[in-house]
């Protein structure tokens, strides 16, 4: 007795190397849910900073986790405007459409870090978004929400008025050391 796979139901006769055979639709069921395992085995997490001023350099990093196997595409879509510094590893900036990507043939590695030049005149809140690409399939990296705004007086202030102390400081001792001198 063996299981024909093609009828649903026991049948006599059939030998060992028969009954081992997986017909067409099994491959094909098994092939699927191979591909949805690896396909949703990839989760990309963004970390960034949750403000920054008009003109500063801000650094991204995306963690990794999950193994696909094969090649994978990851790109990060950017405000307009917004440039890319630097990337490690190194990725393709294109200005144009504001977007970064990797392409990394034998999978990914676990981080990704990449520094952006905010505009002078940016204000607001802007979204950064991402996705990712496989042989398998592909996924989304959620957005990340991120604030740019003019820093606060105070913060301002201090810097200014300690170098205007210092200057004062500095003046005060080149004065103190042309009266010893006479």
């Amino acid at each position: 007795m063996a299981w024909d796979s093609t009828r649903g139901a026991v049948v006599p006769g059939r030998g060992v190397k028969e009954v081992l055979k997986v017909d067409r639709r099994v491959k094909v069921v098994m092939l699927l849910l191979l591909i949805q395992g690896v396909a949703g085995s990839l989760v990309i997490s963004r970390e960034l900073p949750s403000s920054a001023a008009p003109g500063e350099n801000i650094t991204i990093v995306l963690v990794i986790s999950g193994s696909p196997s094969g090649g994978v595409i990851i790109r990060e879509s950017l405000p307009p405007g917004w440039r890319v510094v630097g990337s490690e590893p190194a990725g393709y900036f294109s200005p144009g459409e504001a977007l970064i990507k990797w392409v990394f043939p034998g999978g990914p590695p676990e981080r990704i870090a990449y520094t952006l030049a905010v505009p002078r005149n940016a204000r607001g809140e802007y979204t950064i978004n991402g996705s990712w690409v496989t042989l398998a399939g592909e996924g989304e990296v959620p957005p990340s929400l991120l604030r740019v705004e003019q820093r606060r007086a105070v913060e301002q202030g201090i810097s200014r008025g300690a170098a205007a102390l210092a200057l004062a400081g500095g003046a005060l001792l080149l004065y103190l050391l042309g009266r010893r001198r006479r």
